[in-house]
């Protein structure tokens, strides 16, 4: 990089400034290229996905944001982005190899330590463009249409509980959820690197309005990813404990009421996700449930345009 040095002053520079000093066993003109790793320049991936509800698709923007805080302007460079987390070396060990390298000078190779010990995915473009210091650039990562997506409400209010009898109300919201498949057509047969989201929707009179943000992890081929876009205002929920029961030192029983209200013109399926804890078994149920996982169930419930239902389920519970 240019070297800028204060007037008057020597051998004494106003900023931080790397110095190689080469040997060659050749007294000719040979081919050198040099890699240099450095700090400063950061990237993220961002997607804007627009709902247009009413063919059930959706499109989908991606870009990566790539900034160069590293203090140096790179002209016509080509560029790769790696996603993964990289392991790096502790501060330690630099001062180690600088006092080390400083010691034998060139006629030493600082030896090299990798701690990473796995692959990542790596997004390579096939043409360069120019970095300048300080600049923010836009680069398109792709863009498809005619994406299928699903929408998903879900209401969970119980998660896990001390043992005992709680007499107060539940009144959380109800989320609604985007869920989106990476097909292998999407990204070019490529994991979706991590990055924030923006769902938007496309309304019959032309406009497009906003719904929500959420954040992704990396997202596998073939992974459905699922999209948190935030609450909605027309489906009501409450979720109480209307009966207690200490059925042994070790043993005890609970019932939950859960009420569900659709204030909206059409009809709409809310998922209930219920949290369970210990070794628990359902006893008395009012509507079928799915077993998610080892500590939660899920009960579809269909609710009509302006229609409420009421859901009721008893566990036993032995801690």
């Amino acid at each position: 990089r240019d070297v800028e040095r204060s007037r008057g002053l020597g051998d004494v520079y106003k900023r931080q400034t790397l110095i190689w000093l080469l040997k060659s066993p050749k007294s000719q003109d040979v081919p050198l290229r040099i890699s240099y790793l450095t700090k400063g320049i950061t990237w993220k991936a961002s997607y804007n996905i627009t709902l247009f509800e009413e063919s059930g698709l959706a499109k989908i923007n991606s870009w990566i944001n790539v900034k160069n805080d590293s203090g140096m302007s790179y002209p016509r460079t080509g560029l790769s982005f790696v996603s993964g987390k990289i392991s790096m070396v502790n501060k330690s060990f630099i001062h180690r190899a600088e006092k080390s390298f400083k010691k034998n000078m060139v006629d030493a190779i600082m030896p090299y330590i990798s701690k990473t010990g796995g692959e990542y995915q790596v997004y390579d473009f096939n043409w360069n463009t120019s970095l300048f210091d300080g600049e923010v650039k836009q680069i398109s990562l792709f863009s498809k249409s005619n994406i299928p997506y699903k929408k998903k409400y879900i209401f969970k209010a119980r998660r896990s509980f001390p043992w005992f009898r709680y007499k107060e109300v539940l009144n959380p919201e109800v989320m609604l959820y985007l869920f989106i498949k990476n097909t292998p057509d999407l990204n070019s047969n490529l994991p979706l690197p991590k990055g924030y989201v923006y769902v938007y929707k496309k309304m019959k009179n032309g406009k497009i309005l906003f719904l929500g943000q959420d954040k992704i992890p990396i997202t596998p081929v073939d992974k459905t990813q699922k999209i948190q876009i935030g609450t909605v205002s027309f489906i009501k929920g409450e979720h109480k404990q209307i009966d207690f029961k200490i059925l042994s030192e070790n043993v005890y029983e609970e019932t939950f009421l859960i009420k569900l209200k659709n204030f909206k013109d059409s009809k709409v399926q809310v998922e209930v996700v219920e949290t369970l804890e210990g070794d628990w078994e359902i006893i008395k149920k009012s509507h079928p449930y799915v077993k998610k996982d080892a500590s939660s169930i899920l009960f579809n419930i269909l609710l009509g345009p302006g229609e409420g239902k009421e859901i009721t389920y008893t566990v036993r519970t032995k801690k």
